[in-house]
């Protein structure tokens, strides 16, 4: 049980559940409450991904479904039919499958793209899912382009807001001009 989910693969179901315990039973937040907070961590963690994910609130009835069949499992846990251990040992394997929060339209629509870097999302959203296989990295090309993009837009703003001044103390200069 941790605050965080480490790491440098999207989260498995183990992660997400480890991380919800963590904060009902050390931080004593409802399982709703810590469902949101977990929710905030996995999207930050997609986002590094840049694959469109499902809305916040659906990702917290995820968390909350994930926890409600891991109840489901454990409740019958002193039962030592072989039953209940099949059960339990078919939910040890899926918990470490990816706790997928991708829209499925938005991976139809990286499958008719042709940009190369969408087609290495979707490749990676498919090793992620059936091997989980790759990592997260940092693209330093894109970061680059977001780098001058955001520099261009600051010395547009910088240089409009110059250009507002200039034209107020010019207004300001011809409006004291006509008093004489």
């Amino acid at each position: 049980m941790s605050e965080a989910i480490t790491g440098s693969r999207l989260p498995s179901k183990k992660q997400v559940l480890c991380n919800l315990f963590y904060y009902q039973r050390v931080k004593k937040l409802s399982v709703r409450d810590s469902a949101k907070l977990v929710a905030q961590h996995v999207i930050s963690l997609w986002k590094k991904t840049k694959v469109p994910c499902i809305q916040e609130i659906h990702v917290i009835d995820e968390i909350v479904k994930c926890h409600a069949e891991w109840r489901k499992v454990t409740k019958n846990v002193k039962k030592r039919s072989s039953a209940q251990t099949g059960k339990e040992e078919e939910y040890k394997k899926s918990l470490d499958g990816l706790f997928d929060i991708a829209k499925q339209s938005a991976f139809d629509a990286m499958a008719t793209s042709r940009d190369r870097a969408v087609l290495e999302d979707r490749l990676f959203l498919i090793s992620q899912r059936e091997k989980r296989q790759g990592y997260i990295s940092v693209d330093y090309e894109d970061v680059a382009v977001q780098t001058r993009k955001v520099s261009k837009e600051h010395s547009a703003n910088r240089r409009k807001l110059q250009a507002a001044e200039m034209q107020g103390k010019l207004g300001k200069l011809s409006y004291s001009k006509s008093l004489f």
